[in-house]
């Protein structure tokens, strides 16, 4: 089903907070056991060309990017995940460590909310509190 995304981002890093707001149109696929949530990324924002795609499962979020940016991040709470993060530029090797996870869903939409660290070499590179609410467009 097309529908349209309100995703609200806020990135903590060295003690300063930055928020970013943004809509996007997408595709939502409700499933029991797995959805799937699908859109390409604001090409204003440095990622033109990329998809990004939520499997949504109990317990679980994974999110794979594909286009200018590459990565497959891996979100459950209290766990650890690495993953690699490419761009034109490079790639890096980076974990994340999921500190909350919250995915309401229906047939008609829903909301993913997430807060996570980044790290390099063990390092917290900083926090993200994410939030999608998706509906029927």
């Amino acid at each position: 089903m097309n529908v349209s995304i309100r995703i609200h981002s806020r990135q903590t890093a060295n003690g300063e907070s930055e928020a970013i707001e943004q809509t996007a149109e997408g595709v939502y696929v409700f499933g029991e056991a797995l959805s799937t949530l699908r859109y390409e990324e604001d090409p204003s924002g440095g990622m033109e060309g990329t998809v990004s795609t939520f499997a949504l499962e109990p317990g679980a979020v994974t999110l794979t990017r594909e286009g200018q940016i590459a990565c497959r991040m891996v979100f459950q709470p209290g766990k650890r995940h690495r993953f690699t993060y490419s761009t034109p530029y490079g790639s890096h090797d980076l974990g994340l460590f999921t500190r909350r996870l919250d995915v309401r869903l229906s047939e008609n939409g829903g909301t993913v909310e997430l807060g996570y660290d980044l790290e390099a070499e063990g390092v917290t590179l900083g926090s993200t509190e994410l939030r999608l609410a998706f509906g029927q467009s």
